[in-house]
């Protein structure tokens, strides 16, 4: 395992408490990093200086994929199909019920539902609410407070997806960011009727490494509150971390 603070220019190697350092997938929740390898699960808290292994409840065999939605983190693993943690990885559970090949490549959601592609069995779909609790099915009602979503698939490569949501009519701005907090790109930047939204993050010309992306909502001309994430006032900031891998 590898870092770079400056954009890919070079790297250090962090495989401090890594037992397996075949690593097949990454995956970003906060300020956590998660890895999976041919036989396990990792996190790390301090950006890959220290790893500890997260695997109660999996099988030691090959992780094929990490995802997070919201609170959980979801898993493919080779052979056993879907797990899903709702504590950064302290415990495990499978919930593969109805699913057609358990050798699951690939993992991600849209629209309240979990999509998994499987090695010879095509993509197979399960609501979340069925998985998870607090989920709902019904993505078409009117939002009752500000959201930005964690991007999906993250990582990612070129493409990404980043979800937010609107209570209220307002002035929007969605830009990416580096680890210097430079801008790199402006996604959005203009008034946006109150409701749900999809925007498509094309990083074909950014080098790997880790972003930020940032939402927030109110006119420019005009001085607002900052509320928390999922807030309900008028102005609205939020942050996320995303990570390009190529």
């Amino acid at each position: 395992m590898f870092i770079s603070t400056d954009q890919g220019t070079s790297w250090s190697q962090i495989n401090n408490g890594l037992t397996n350092t075949y690593i097949r997938c990454i995956a970003v929740k906060e300020e956590k990093l998660f890895v999976g390898t041919t036989g396990s699960i990792f996190l790390s808290t301090d950006n890959g200086t220290n790893w500890n292994p997260v695997n109660t409840g999996i099988p030691s065999r090959e992780i094929k994929t990490i995802i997070v939605e919201g609170d959980n983190l979801f898993l493919g693993i080779s052979d056993y199909g879907v797990y899903v943690s709702a504590n950064d990885g302290s415990s495990w559970t499978q919930v593969s019920t109805g699913l057609g090949d358990y050798y699951v490549n690939s993992l991600f959601v849209k629209d309240s539902n979990l999509y998994a592609g499987t090695e010879v069995s095509g993509v197979w779909r399960r609501p979340l609410s069925q998985i998870v609790t607090g989920v709902t099915e019904n993505p078409n009602t009117i939002p009752t407070k500000f959201s930005l979503e964690q991007n999906y698939p993250n990582p990612f490569n070129p493409l990404t997806i980043i979800n937010y949501q609107l209570p209220i009519d307002n002035w929007v701005t969605l830009k990416v960011y580096n680890v210097l907090g430079r801008e790199v790109a402006t996604l959005v930047n203009e008034a946006k009727k109150l409701g749900r939204y999809e925007v498509r993050f094309d990083a074909s010309t950014l080098s790997s490494g880790m972003y930020f992306y940032r939402l927030t909502a109110g006119n420019p001309s005009t001085s607002f509150g900052s509320t928390q994430d999922g807030g309900s006032g008028q102005g609205f900031t939020s942050t996320k971390k995303i990570l390009l891998v190529k």
